[in-house]
């Protein structure tokens, strides 16, 4: 565990709640370390400040020290790396040019801030473009790639308490906000498909739900209001530790009649229930409504973990008289959703295009569980649209090339034919690493 790092010395004192708002962290201190370029794709973390808070070394930042735990390499502009003050700005982001103490630490590092509370609270951290974050010494994980939906209930202590952020991507933002409820269904990360005019959409829903409470949650239910029977619709959570958040996957069916016109949008209100029946919680999502020919987002469960997945499509413009259209599956790249990856295609006479997505935008590089998520989607396809089985083509873009050379070997006998574009070789090689982990 992080040892206690009361008495750092900060640019400025702590910050401190505002009982019922957000608590923004504006300032801390940022220290570079120096990690194999290979590290972040390697089953072993090699970071020289994680090792000294395992091995208990990690000690007290202080600004302007060199930690006992800087390799005697580490060098920055011929002086050894030290904790710098750095502030976030207007923006209430942490960022920096390289060269300075912040770019530097954003690119690679650590920074390290406190607030402080007049009482132990639970509160939500609101924070992005984090790896990972150490809570009074706790480890909770991150939003590396800075999507916005990543909040996470964590413990408070009356008085000062210790937030170390592991960076890397250039830019940190985080605040504390009070939760709205001691369980309730997050507002963001929901997961919807697309209703079809005139047809039944039966796919299923993920959404969030968050246990902001010290207590555990037990017995607690949770549903999404649609067309299925009451009894239909409930899911239990069973036992929620103290602290946590949950995907959810809930059935859903919503019949034509409900879908109503191209264009149309709707809200389906999900509900969270107590062990005793009483309203927890209540949330609307929202649905929109496209016409048959439309490109759309269909959801699935995953055999994986139960999890709710999506693929998009752009549905096959051949009429009767055609011939039956195969599927072009087509393979997002890093960074990338399936929905915008379908959006670069038009409609086809002779294919659908189906676009998995690799469990989000920057996924598993299409190996393992991305594999099998692919699998999955085409299984999940080929039963949904009318399609001829001996018609099926692969391509992808960049991670999606890499994916296409990877899917095409293992499923040779699946394809027409592939056609990877800007397709890397290797995991560790994507990164500029070679075979042996080196930089």
């Amino acid at each position: 565990a992080l040892p206690a790092l009361l008495g750092a010395s900060l640019a400025a004192a702590p910050a401190a709640a505002a009982q019922d708002g957000p608590i923004p962290f504006a300032e801390g201190l940022a220290i570079a370390v120096e990690s194999p370029r290979s590290a972040s794709r390697t089953l072993l973390r090699q970071d020289p400040a994680e090792f000294a808070i395992a091995s208990g070394a990690f000690g007290t930042p202080r600004a302007g020290e060199v930690p006992s735990w800087t390799p005697a390499g580490a060098r920055a502009g011929g002086a050894p790396r030290s904790w710098a003050a750095v502030r976030a700005g207007a923006d209430g982001a942490f960022s920096g040019e390289p060269g300075t103490p912040a770019g530097d630490a954003l690119a690679g590092g650590w920074v390290w801030s406190t607030v402080e509370v007049p009482e132990a609270r639970v509160m939500l951290l609101d924070a992005s473009g984090h790896g990972s974050v150490f809570v009074n010494g706790v480890t909770r994980g991150g939003d590396p790639y800075s999507w916005g939906f990543v909040q996470l209930p964590v413990a408070l202590k009356a008085g000062t308490n210790e937030f170390l952020f592991s960076v890397g991507r250039g830019r940190l933002k985080a605040r504390l906000v009070p939760a709205p409820a001691p369980a309730f269904v997050s507002a963001g990360d929901a997961l919807v498909p697309d209703l079809v005019a005139g047809s039944d959409t039966d796919g299923p829903v993920g959404v969030v739900v968050v246990n902001a409470s010290a207590e555990p949650l037990r017995g607690a239910r949770v549903r999404l209001r649609s067309d299925l029977d009451d009894a239909a619709e409930w899911g239990d959570l069973h036992h929620m530790p103290a602290l946590t958040v949950k995907k959810v996957a809930l059935p859903s069916l919503f019949r034509a009649a409900s879908a109503g016109k191209p264009g149309a949008s709707r809200t389906a209100t999900v509900e969270l229930a107590g062990a005793d029946g009483g309203a927890l919680f209540a949330h609307d999502v929202a649905l929109r409504t496209v016409a048959p020919a439309d490109r759309r987002n269909v959801t699935r469960l995953s055999t994986v973990d139960g999890s709710v997945q999506y693929y998009a499509v752009v549905p096959s413009t051949a009429g009767r008289g055609d011939a039956i259209p195969g599927i072009l599956y087509s393979l997002h790249g890093a960074g990338v959703e399936a929905s915008g990856q379908a959006a670069c295609y038009a409609p086809k006479k002779e294919a659908h295009v189906v676009c998995p997505t690799n469990r989000r935008p920057f996924g598993f590089d299409w190996e393992d569980w991305g594999r099998i998520d692919f699998a999955e989607t085409a299984a999940h396809a080929r039963g949904e649209l009318p399609n001829d089985p001996m018609r099926a083509w692969l391509t992808g873009h960049s991670m999606g090339g890499h994916g296409t050379w990877q899917l095409g070997a293992h499923f040779p006998g699946e394809f027409a034919a592939i056609a990877p574009s800007a397709g890397w070789s290797s995991f560790g090689s994507y990164v500029g690493a070679n075979a042996a982990g080196g930089k």
